[in-house]
């Protein structure tokens, strides 16, 4: 099956399957679809009827664990939309698991419909439905023949029941800690309970009790989830509590009390956190069901306070006084049948307050408070008065020697009845402990046949029985006595120092009746009564010690009513500062909850966060290793199958255990060299048995050949005499044929004449027969050709109306085609005009474009025009310029004889023959483009201080000059060099351009190595030479200027590298 299917699609392959008793093929097809990952993506309405038959299946196979992981499956996906769904799906799964088990029950009452009423319990033979069957009952099983109601039960029944059990488990794990299934929840857990009391299974019931309690402690636990249960709510809470009243109730019915106190532990867990009280109704079953609980534990002192209990809210609700007179005769008969004295210790201690917690009991109860709050709700007047003299004699009359013969009727009446016999032996024990006391009063030994007689009319009590009670009364510290068996009596032992007796003499002790003082409350009390004689004396002697303390007392209540309201006010305001403090602590406790309740909240995201990302990673890695272990599989079953394939049809050595030499390729290959092996051999067998059956059928020839002759003429004679027998026997039949004949056709010939008469009648009679049926034929045909003429007139007629509403409804729809057509057309119109509008907008924008490009055309050319002119007249500067600069060379050269000379050459008049550099030029250069800046600005007014010089001489002076140097920039088309608006002076050479900047003739420049200035006569030609024109431009520097200033900067430098 693919990955997803439809649910439809999956559901119909099920059901086919089943068609065809395939149920397991039917589960894994719908259990397949769980596992797709567009399985939560599938609407609930189509999931549904998947789920159903998906349970059905599960029940019919047994299957629960795969019904568990399908629900929980289902939960999670319905659980946010519709609630009702998983209901119903669950509520099906139960039914389904019921059903199969009433089946099975009957079916085996079939099989022993007479059988022992006591086996017909179901489960009393198997005691745990989850224990595995041991070898032994195995063994037992295939042993033994007889086959009884228990064997066909743990056969038949058993397993449904044990799956009904396991569908119980999981249908709460799925309902659990979810508040939108809590109410469904508590009805599945009801029915639990029920199956465990129809079937008696006392060991699924623990384990359902221990469930729900777990499920419980677990609520705060998965309180940071979506639809976690809350407890603070008191519906919720509610209906925990009905939960385990109805756990209480079955516990009690099934007898396990142990699971009917930790039952009541939770109920009261409940209790302490309701913010309400229950239903007193419910409260009456709960001490109800406490009654018999502590009866059951012999705890008759917590017996007596749970009826006191029950009695308090059960009394308005009785409605007959027959129940009432029952009702309040178990409280007095529980409250007499309390002992006298109970077991003292810190354990005891401990157990006593958890039992009075659980009756809700501000403090433990004893046997005279249960007895005065009995008499206080006037419950001896509504006893019996059979109890009502008990009471009597036990508590009001109590004589020792006639004790025992006055109850004995009484208890005789309490014994008959079955509700009230198991207050007999409690009751004797109470009697008992009250003779034995007053006997101690009166005597100090007293023998043990005299006690005898006492009690006899109580029942049959001998002497162990009476030492043994003696012994239990001294354990728990009711007696004090020695038994001395030579003498056969009973000494009572009196310490009037003991604790004990202190205790009691402290006490009081009023629930034992007392016929005199004991010695040691003569001894307790001798003081109180020497005073309280002292008093009186003084009184009789000195009456004003009397006035005396009267007005002391007097003085004493004045100041105590005077201090009262300032006590008051200091009171009121000690509790006002408790209450404050109270409060301080509750918002510190609450503060400190929520915040406690925020971590942990904040730590269980992040855990489960964690947990999420380590499950799909765990999830993720499992679905690999799947994948890869049934890709693995399948290629270890193809080559298994082929490898047997080839073993069985070719007969091939392959070993199929091996797994890790089976090879797909491999195995072709062994079969293909086998069959090439097997292919020779054949050909090489075939071609030796040829030749054999040659060589033999050429000697079989060659022998047969001369036996030939005398065989064919053998074989003629013996054809021939078979012929000639064969041709007589068929003479002979066929004569003997035709006789038979002529004697069958003489017998036959005396019946013609009859058989022509009864054949001609015959044919007469079917002849009228044939003409009547042949006449309603044609008259039946002839009205069957009428109604189908009719018919067929009817259909054409039909169909020609058809055909015309045919052809109306075509010339409609040809017209509305044509309208929408015609709209059509028109719509286009409009879309092409709009287009052709556009079309002439853009036109129009593009000439608008060229009209303005080709004016900016215009201006251009007209610039370029302008700066055409402006070239040639820097053209022309430049060549006046060179002239100039000619004419200073030429006038150089007749006063010195030389452009330049060397450095060395004419000793001490080198430095002097060197030209004078410009201001500057020899430091070295600026560290900053700000000096930089400065410099170029110092040279700049210094060739403007050259050109204003320049401007007095002549311009008509000047010879002419040579041609322009190249280096200069020049735009295209011009002659000159370009001098940029603004400039005052040099002539402007671009980086990289052929030539370096020619600062203004006759600028003052200091000598590299720091000589003086040249003479006067070698300044003069250049303050004499003409500088600039007026247009600010220096002409450009001869050969022998730039090679004196290149080598001057290299003499500044140092001499390390060469000039320009």
């Amino acid at each position: 099956m693919a990955p997803f299917t439809r649910p439809e699609t999956v559901l119909k392959r099920a059901e086919e399957l089943v068609a065809v008793n395939q149920h397991t093929a039917a589960l894994q097809s719908l259990q397949e679809m769980f596992t797709s990952k567009r399985f939560r993506s599938t609407p609930l309405a189509s999931l549904e009827p998947i789920m159903l038959r998906f349970v059905e299946l599960c029940v019919t196979l047994r299957k629960g664990r795969t019904a568990k992981e399908g629900l929980l499956q289902y939960k999670n996906i319905s659980q946010n939309t519709n609630v009702q769904s998983i209901e119903v799906v669950l509520r099906r799964f139960l039914a389904l698991a019921e059903e199969k088990v009433v089946e099975a029950k009957a079916k085996a009452d079939a099989l022993h419909p007479a059988g022992d009423e006591a086996a017909k319990e179901d489960g009393d033979g198997v005691e745990d439905l989850e224990a595995s069957e041991t070898p032994e009952s195995i063994l037992l099983s295939a042993v033994s023949s007889d086959q009884s109601r228990d064997r066909t039960d743990r056969a038949i029944v058993t397993p449904w029941l044990k799956f009904l059990w396991e569908a119980y488990r999981t249908v709460l794990d799925t309902l659990r800690n979810n508040a939108r299934l809590e109410i469904l929840y508590q009805q599945i857990a009801t029915q639990a309970f029920q199956f465990c009391l129809t079937y008696t299974r006392k060991t699924e019931f623990r384990r359902l009790s221990e469930l729900l309690r777990s499920h419980l402690a677990n609520v705060a636990k998965y309180a940071h989830q979506t639809h976690s249960i809350n407890l603070t709510d008191a519906d919720t809470l509610q209906r925990a509590l009905d939960t385990r009243f109805a756990q209480l109730s079955a516990a009690v019915e099934l007898e396990l009390w142990q699971e009917a106190f930790r039952s009541v532990e939770d109920i009261h867990q409940l209790l302490t956190m309701a913010k309400k009280a229950p239903r007193p109704a419910m409260m009456a079953g709960y001490y109800e069901k406490l009654t018999r609980i502590f009866l059951v534990a012999e705890n008759h002192l917590f017996h007596a306070a749970a009826y006191a209990r029950y009695y308090a809210l059960a009394r308005s609700t009785v409605k007959t006084d027959e129940d009432h007179q029952r009702l309040a005769g178990f409280v007095l008969l529980s409250a007499l049948a309390v002992p006298v004295h109970a077991a003292s210790g810190d354990d005891n201690v401990k157990a006593t307050s958890r039992l009075s917690a659980l009756l809700n009991l501000q403090k433990v109860p004893s046997r005279g408070a249960l007895l005065k709050e009995a008499l206080s709700r006037n419950v001896l007047k509504r006893v019996s008065p059979s109890l009502r003299a008990l009471y009597s004699h036990l508590e009001v009359d109590f004589h020792p020697l006639s004790i025992c013969s006055s109850v004995a009727p009484i208890i005789a009446e309490i014994a008959s009845n079955e509700e009230t016999a198991k207050y007999v032996k409690p009751l004797q024990h109470v009697i008992l402990t009250r003779l034995f006391e007053q006997l101690a009063q009166v005597y100090e030994t007293v023998e043990i046949g005299h006690v005898l007689d006492l009690v006899k009319p109580l029942g049959n009590f001998g002497e162990k029985e009476i030492e043994k009670f003696v012994i239990g009364a001294c354990a728990t510290g009711g007696l004090s006595v020695r038994v001395d068996h030579v003498k056969k009596s009973i000494t009572f032992l009196e310490d009037v120092f003991s604790p004990r007796a202190a205790a009691i003499a402290a006490l009081g002790d009023d629930d034992v009746p007392k016929l005199q003082a004991t010695p040691a409350e003569l001894v307790r009390n001798q003081l109180s009564r020497l005073a309280a004689t002292l008093q009186a004396s003084l009184a009789t002697v000195k009456p004003e010690t009397l006035d005396a303390a009267a007005e002391a007392q007097k003085a004493a209540f004045a100041r105590a009513v005077a201090s009262v309201e300032d006590e008051r006010k200091a009171y009121l305001h000690r509790r006002a500062i408790l209450a404050r403090r109270r409060e301080l602590a509750e918002e510190l406790t609450a503060r400190r909850e929520r915040e406690d309740s925020a971590a942990r909240a904040a730590r269980a995201r992040a855990a489960a966060a964690e947990e999420s990302k380590r499950q799909a990673e765990e999830s993720k890695r499992r679905e690999a290793e799947r994948i890869r272990k049934e890709l693995e599989q399948v290629r270890i079953d193809e080559a298994r199958k082929l490898a047997q394939s080839l073993a069985e049809k070719s007969g091939l050595k392959v070993d199929v255990n091996d797994v890790d030499s089976l090879d797909t390729n491999k195995l072709v290959q062994l079969q293909v060299e086998h069959l090439e092996k097997e292919k020779s051999q054949l050909t090489e067998r075939l071609r030796v048995t040829f030749k054999r059956l040659d060589h033999l059928e050429r000697a079989f020839r060659r022998e047969e050949r001369p036996l030939l002759a005398a065989d064919y003429e053998r074989q003629q004679k013996e054809d021939r005499a078979v012929h000639q027998q064969a041709v007589a026997q068929k003479r002979a039949d066929a004569r003997a044929a035709h006789e038979r004949d002529i004697a069958t056709k003489k017998r036959l010939a005396r019946v013609v004449p009859e058989y022509e008469a009864f054949r001609a009648e015959l044919e007469a009679r079917r002849g009228d027969e044939y003409r009547q049926r042949k006449e309603a034929a044609e008259r039946k045909i002839a009205e069957e050709k009428e109604k189908k003429k009719q018919r067929i007139l009817a259909e054409r007629a039909a169909e020609q109306a058809a055909q015309e509403e045919r052809e109306r409804r075509a010339a409609e729809e040809e017209e509305h085609e044509r309208l929408a057509e015609e709209a059509r057309l028109a719509a286009e119109e409009e879309r092409i005009a709009e287009e052709k509008r556009k079309v002439e907008e853009i036109e129009a924008r593009r000439a608008k474009e060229a009209e303005e490009a080709a004016k900016r055309r215009a201006e251009r050319e007209a610039e370029r025009a302008k700066l055409d002119e402006i070239a040639k007249r820097q053209r022309e500067r430049e060549e006046e310029a060179e002239r100039r600069q000619a004419e200073i060379r030429a006038q150089r050269q007749k006063q010195t004889g030389s452009v330049w000379s060397r450095p060395g050459a004419g000793g001490a008049a080198a430095p002097a023959a060197s030209p004078t550099p410009r201001a500057g030029a020899g430091a070295p250069a600026p560290g900053s483009w700000r000096e930089r800046e400065a410099a170029k600005a110092a040279a700049a007014a210094a060739a403007a201080a050259d050109g204003l010089s320049a401007e007095a001489s002549p311009a008509s002076s000047q010879p002419a000059t040579p041609p322009p140097t190249a280096g200069a920039y020049r735009p295209p088309g011009a002659t000159g060099a370009y001098r940029p608006p603004g400039a005052t002076g040099g002539a402007y050479r671009p980086p990289g351009a052929n030539g370096a900047y020619r600062a203004p003739i006759g600028s003052e420049r200091p000598s590299p190595s720091g000589s003086p200035a040249p003479p006067a006569e070698r300044q003069a030609p250049a303050a004499a030479a003409p500088a600039t024109d007026d247009d600010g431009f220096q002409p450009a520097r001869s050969a022998a200027q730039k090679w004196t200033r290149g080598a001057s900067r290299a003499a500044g430098r140092g001499g390390d590298r060469p000039g320009w």
